[in-house]
């Protein structure tokens, strides 16, 4: 046995300690495991069937969204959004950013859009059912 093989052959059954000791932990966490905040309850209320975030389109009619006064109301707990926008039968999207409390004008498609915090719209519904009766 040469110098150098004596010399590193402690060592060596420590490393396949160490190796051995990592492999043998648990394996690899889940998504839930490294998952905070809201991607955190999005998977828990997953588990048990529930869609805590509707990502279907927004439906609206042709006479939504023609003036200010009267914009398409988009979701979003964040105050900057990026949304994509088809107009009818097309097959491409138009894409911006939409900032919260202003109304967004889309002019190839003609219509007005606004970012509203769902969570903020419903204390805004408690509020005023609670000054009604």
């Amino acid at each position: 046995m040469s110098l150098v093989t004596r010399a590193f052959a402690p060592l060596r059954s420590s490393a396949r300690l160490a190796v051995r000791s990592f492999a043998s932990t648990g394996g690899i966490p889940d998504d839930l495991e490294h998952a905070v905040g809201r991607e955190r309850q999005e998977l828990e209320a997953a588990e048990i069937g529930v869609t805590q975030f509707n990502r279907d389109p927004l439906e609206s009619d042709e006479a939504q969204g023609n003036t200010k006064d009267d914009p398409i109301l988009v979701p979003s707990f964040n105050d900057v959004r990026t949304v994509g926008v088809s107009h009818n039968d097309a097959s491409y999207l138009y894409w911006f950013n939409m900032e919260k409390g202003k109304v967004h004008y889309l002019p190839q498609i003609e219509k007005y859009f606004m970012l509203y915090n769902p969570e903020e719209l419903a204390k805004l519904v408690k509020e005023v059912e609670a000054k009604q009766q």
